[in-house]
């Protein structure tokens, strides 16, 4: 069974999300941990610590630490789920460039790669495309409440609850919203 793709306007088959994860990379040789910063259904873009000495590796085997999201609701803050639960996927990766990144986003001292999964099953990709499609969705769902929030101050318990769920943790308000704005047009145009 084929799960269809999310429509995308640069030519992407699929919408990646901005979605920060652990994962634990190793080759055969070497195992590290590593860090997400976006996934699709069909690859990822991640950091592991940079070896000075060794190329980076062709195919990595990952586990890849995945939030389990729930879509947003106008529900009682009492009521809101505790989404502290993850999955955890096994997948292999093929390398397929090495990443520069710009300067403020770098971290020093990290090689960042993109890669794609590799023969990936079809519930790993169901599961990453419901994934990306829930995650798009709340954030387009954050994005509406913090434009609300001048005429309902109530929210500002349930925004920074929303927003921790989506992995954006002590920000000030400001820049929570810029920095939504700046991640969901990037899967807008992905």
């Amino acid at each position: 069974m084929m799960t269809p793709s999310l429509p995308t306007s640069s030519g992407r088959s699929t919408v990646r999300a901005p979605i920060k994860s652990e994962l634990i990379v190793g080759n055969g040789k070497e195992i590290c941990l590593g860090k997400s910063s976006n996934i699709s259904s069909k690859g990822i873009l991640f950091q592991i610590p940079k070896r000075e000495s060794s190329p980076p590796p062709q195919v990595v085997s990952t586990l890849i630490k995945l939030p389990s999201l729930s879509p947003f609701d106008n529900s009682e803050i009492e009521s809101l789920p505790l989404n502290f639960d993850h999955q955890v996927l096994r997948v292999k990766i093929e390398i397929v460039r090495t990443v520069t990144m710009a300067p403020q986003v770098e971290e020093r001292g990290q090689l960042y790669l993109a890669g794609n999964f590799k023969s990936p099953t079809p519930e790993i990709v169901a599961t990453l495309t419901s994934l990306v499609e829930i995650y798009r969705d709340n954030m387009e769902y954050l994005l509406k409440m913090i434009d609300l929030l001048q005429q309902d101050r109530d929210l500002l318990e349930k925004i920074f609850f929303y927003s921790s769920q989506l992995g954006y943790i002590n920000l000030p308000i400001e820049q929570l919203k810029q920095t939504l704005r700046h991640d969901y047009h990037s899967i807008k145009i992905a």
